[in-house]
């Protein structure tokens, strides 16, 4: 297109330098040559203010075609990351659900484990003595369920929070990015046409604007060409901006719904572990009252290996959730700077692109270095 662009010109300062010269040399030409000449001049200036209108529309084509494919590419990655969020959310809830299925079962198991024991190695062991073992055992399961929970919902609330800010200021930036590439490419198409209605690039050129009907239409079909190609660009600079506004108001809404799905789950943990520690310090005082005459040896020969067993079951769940969570925030950070950058670079070369064809168009010896 540029080459074609700069032949047309050429082609029609040669006609136009042509026609000058053969007028200056026969000065005994006839009346209807001049009006020849003049009529073939205007039609060159024609052919070549078409020929830029058909290049400042393609590339005001190429810069909106390119804005909004940035656009979706932004909406699907605010989509992909959502989902994924969500899908961490499920999978560490679920993870915590079976924590405490195991954890029940085993204490159910290892209290009945505990009877059967005291039952055999002290006969004469009161029924009293068996319930302060048990008591002890679930206590001791109980507080490093909680422990467990609240690491693991810590952990969540991190992963969810950092997701959540990297998308929006994401979002923020490739929106603020799309907006003034479109408000340029607005801006310079109109800045070019109002040129080319004016008559700027015919001046320059030497070009005699005389041609009677020719001309006058030239110059109706350059403003109407003008005039769509505005309306053209500036529906899609709004459209564009609605799917902004869209976008950023969607991310609005996910960050407030992750916020308020993030309260509601500590304040939900929180109530847990309160009560949780107020029910053990309720069996722990009754135990302590009821049991006093408890044999010590008998609880920790009981309990002991019960408890060690929970220990190291829950301690290996922790470890498996953390190291999970941590691998799932480092893909989708990686993920995330990786599109950031393939779009931030796509956006520079559209806006090279564009500057240079502008130059080329406004200026011929830019033009000429160029090809």
């Amino acid at each position: 297109l540029l080459r074609l662009l700069f032949k047309s010109r050429s082609g029609a300062v040669n006609s136009s330098s042509s026609n000058s010269s053969r007028i200056g040399s026969s000065s005994s030409s006839s009346r209807s040559s001049t009006i020849n000449s003049n009529s073939s001049s205007s039609s060159g200036s024609s052919s070549s203010s078409s020929s830029v209108v058909v290049v400042v529309v393609v590339v005001v084509v190429v810069v909106v075609v390119a804005v909004i494919v940035v656009l979706v590419v932004v909406v699907v990655v605010v989509v992909v990351v959502v989902v994924a969020a969500s899908v961490v959310v499920v999978v560490v809830v679920v993870v915590v659900v079976v924590v405490k299925v195991v954890v029940v079962v085993v204490v159910v198991v290892a209290a009945s484990v505990v009877v059967v024991v005291v039952l055999i190695l002290v006969v004469v062991v009161v029924v009293v003595e068996v319930v302060a073992a048990s008591a002890v055992v679930i206590e001791v399961v109980v507080v490093v369920v909680v422990v467990v929970e609240v690491v693991v919902v810590v952990v969540v609330v991190v992963v969810v929070v950092v997701v959540v800010v990297v998308v929006v200021v994401v979002v923020v930036v490739l929106a603020v990015v799309a907006v003034v590439v479109v408000e340029i490419a607005e801006i310079v198409a109109v800045v070019v046409f109002s040129n080319f209605c004016s008559g700027g690039i015919s001046s320059s050129y030497g070009i005699s604007s005389s041609g009677g009907n020719s001309s006058s239409s030239s110059k109706s079909s350059s403003n109407s060409s003008t005039v769509i190609v505005v309306v053209v660009v500036v529906v899609v600079v709004v459209v564009v901006e609605v799917v902004v506004v869209v976008v950023v108001a969607a991310s609005v809404v996910v960050v407030v719904v992750v916020v308020v799905v993030v309260v509601v789950v500590v304040v939900v943990e929180v109530v847990v572990v309160v009560v949780v520690v107020v029910a053990a310090s309720v069996v722990v005082v009754v135990v302590v009252i009821l049991v006093v005459v408890v044999l010590v040896v008998e609880v920790v020969a009981a309990s002991a290996a019960v408890i060690v067993v929970v220990v190291v079951v829950v301690v290996v769940v922790v470890v498996v959730v953390v190291v999970v969570v941590v691998v799932v925030v480092v893909v989708v950070v990686v993920v995330i700077v990786v599109v950031v950058v393939v779009v931030v670079v796509v956006v520079v070369v559209v806006v090279v692109v564009v500057v240079v064809v502008l130059l080329c168009v406004l200026n011929d010896n830019v033009c000429f270095i160029i090809i």
